[in-house]
């Protein structure tokens, strides 16, 4: 599915965002974001998703709570600096390069890499692990993949035991 298509089916069941504006969009490509994140946020800057009771919520808008939260464009930062973690830290170059582009709840988040080996790839970073070599995983491809695959269940899928992951990092 097409990243407009995608959008339309988001509006539908969703809450989504104006689209970014021009600035918006070249701080996005300053980020090296992927072609498919950039067509996304220019047609919705974010978007919540899964409408839910404040329990099963992570965040309220327009009196709703919402399961997941794609961030917008301006609101996006490398995962090192989201972590704080240390220039110590071996992974210190890799985790920036890994730009946090969706909150899962309970300060661990989905992000995209944007090294050129790896560009679009989406990554689950669980913040109790996410500074430990091979703890990391590659959950899908590309965006388009993972918003999909987010609108298809509130559940996350990548942890389920049937989940069959693209690799580690």
């Amino acid at each position: 599915m097409t990243i407009p298509e995608l959008v339309r089916q988001l509006i539908r069941g969703h809450l989504t965002c104006a689209p970014a504006d021009e600035a918006a969009l070249a701080y996005g490509r300053s980020l090296g974001l992927p072609h498919d994140l950039l067509e996304f946020y220019a047609l919705s800057n974010g978007a919540y998703l899964h409408n839910t009771d404040e329990y099963g919520g992570n965040i309220r808008v327009n009196d709703r709570w919402w399961k997941w939260t794609v961030f917008p464009v301006r609101e996006l930062r490398d995962v090192a600096q989201m972590y704080q973690v240390e220039s110590t830290c071996p992974l210190f170059p890799k985790l920036r390069q890994w730009i946090a582009i969706v909150d899962v709840e309970d300060s661990d988040c989905l992000a995209v890499d944007v090294a050129p080996e790896r560009r679009g790839q989406i990554v689950d970073c669980f913040h109790e692990t996410i500074t430990w070599e091979g703890y990391n995983s590659v959950i899908a491809n590309s965006f388009a993949e993972l918003l999909s695959r987010l609108m298809a269940t509130s559940h996350p899928y990548w942890l389920e035991e049937s989940f069959v992951k693209y690799g580690v990092h």
